[in-house]
C-alpha cells in the first residue's frame, strides 16, 4: 500500500485517474483500445480500495487518505434487523468528471464478516424475484409455489438487499433513496460493488435498481469472489441488462459454492480471472488478495501502455544492476521510485 501511496503521488496518474474511472460503456466508442484498459484497470482499483475499506483492517487509514487525495468524500450508512446487519459506503467524488461532467458514485457493500452474515450465505433456499416497486419486491419473495422457470434467487442474499436498501428506518427513509436520487440524475454514475456476500448483495441490488427503471447507461456493477445469485431463468431475465464485470481468483471456492451446495444456480456477466500472488500464504477468497492482485495489474497496465506513473526523471549516465547473492523468491517486486 505504501508503493500504492507513492505512485499515486503522481501528477499525471492523478489526472489519468480522475479522468478515466467514469469512462462506461455510454462514452463514444472512438476511445482508443488503451485508454479503455486503463480505465478497467482504474475502475478495478477503485472499487477494490472500496471493498477493502470495508473491512476493519490496519490499511483503513492509508485507503481513506488515497480516496480523499483523489478527491472523494466517503459515507457510511447503516440499516439492520432480524434478518441481517447491513451496512455500506458511498464515495463520492467532489467535482464532476472532466471528459463526462458527470459525478462518480461508488457504493461499497460487505462481505461476510459477522456471525449474523453467515447465517445470510448459508440461507440456501430460492425466492421469486419480480416486481417494480419495493413493496412488489418483498410480496413476491413470500410466494409459496414456485417453478423453476421462473426467475427465483437466493433467499438469504435476498434478505440482505431487502433490509439494507428496501426497508424504511425510523424517519421513513431507505437505503436505495439515496441511490435512486443518484442514479435517475443524468449527471450522476453510479457504481456498485462488493466482495463475497457483498458482491452478491451488489447485483441483486442493480437489477432492483433497473426494474425500477434506472437506466443501464447510469448504472454498474464490479464484484470480487461473488458467488453465484440466481437460477438460469433470473439470468436470461435480467442478466443480459445489467453492465456486470465479475473478479474471481485462481483458488477461490467461494465463486462456484451455490452450485456446489445447491443445484440451479448460474453465474453470470463478464468474468474476469485473477492470478494469485504466488508469494502470499493468505486465502485466496480474502478482500486483500484480489486488491494486491488489483494494484499490480494497476502498475502493469501502466506500463504496458508506456504510461509513466511517477514523476522520477532518470538521470544521466549508465545504469547499475542490482545483483541478489541469495536465489530470489518466485514472482515480481515492485518498486516506488525515491523523489
Amino acid at each position: 500500500m505504501q508503493i500504492l501511496k507513492c505512485v499515486f503521488k503522481s501528477k499525471t496518474i492523478k489526472k489519468i485517474a480522475l479522468c478515466l474511472v467514469v469512462l462506461v460503456a455510454s462514452v463514444s466508442g472512438t476511445v482508443r483500445a488503451e485508454v479503455s484498459q486503463v480505465q478497467h484497470a482504474t475502475i478495478q482499483l477503485f472499487c477494490a480500495m472500496g471493498d477493502m475499506l470495508v473491512y476493519n483492517t490496519q490499511l483503513n487509514g492509508e485507503i481513506r487518505n488515497i480516496i480523499s487525495d483523489f478527491g472523494y468524500d466517503t459515507m457510511v450508512y447503516e440499516n439492520s434487523n432480524s434478518k441481517a446487519n447491513a451496512k455500506y459506503f458511498m464515495f463520492r467524488s467532489r467535482e464532476p468528471d472532466e471528459l463526462t461532467n458527470r459525478y462518480i458514485n461508488i457504493i461499497a457493500i460487505p462481505g461476510t464478516e459477522k456471525m449474523k452474515d453467515v447465517e445470510v450465505d448459508l440461507r440456501l433456499g430460492k425466492v421469486l424475484f419480480a416486481g417494480s416497486t419495493p413493496a412488489e419486491f418483498a410480496e413476491y419473495a413470500t410466494t409459496k409455489e414456485t417453478k423453476s422457470t421462473q426467475p427465483l434467487v437466493h433467499s438469504g442474499f435476498n434478505d440482505y438487499t431487502q433490509t439494507a436498501f428496501f426497508t424504511p428506518d425510523k424517519d421513513g427513509t431507505m437505503g436505495m433513496d439515496k441511490m435512486w436520487d443518484i442514479a435517475a440524475d443524468k449527471n450522476e454514475q453510479l457504481i456498485l460493488t462488493g466482495h463475497s456476500l457483498g458482491g452478491a448483495v451488489a447485483v441483486l441490488l442493480g437489477s432492483r435498481l433497473q426494474c425500477m427503471g434506472v437506466s443501464p447507461k447510469n448504472l454498474e456493477v464490479v464484484t470480487f469472489g461473488a458467488p453465484a445469485v440466481g437460477n438460469q431463468a433470473f439470468v436470461d431475465e435480467y442478466g443480459s441488462k445489467l453492465k456486470y464485470t465479475r473478479y474471481i481468483m485462481s483458488g477461490d471456492p467461494v465463486k462456484a459454492m451455490l452450485q456446489m451446495l445447491k443445484s440451479g444456480y448460474v453465474q453470470f456477466g463478464e468474468e474476469i480471472k485473477c492470478k494469485r500472488n504466488e508469494n502470499s500464504h493468505r486465502f485466496s477468497h480474502s478482500m486483500s488478495e484480489y486488491l494486491d492482485y488489483s494494484i499490480r495489474n494497476y502498475l502493469d497496465v501502466l506500463k504496458q501502455e508506456g504510461i509513466a506513473y511517477h514523476d522520477y526523471v532518470e538521470p544521466a549516465g549508465e545504469a547499475k544492476d542490482i545483483t541478489l547473492k541469495s536465489k530470489p523468491v518466485k514472482g515480481r517486486l515492485y518498486i516506488a521510485p525515491a523523489v
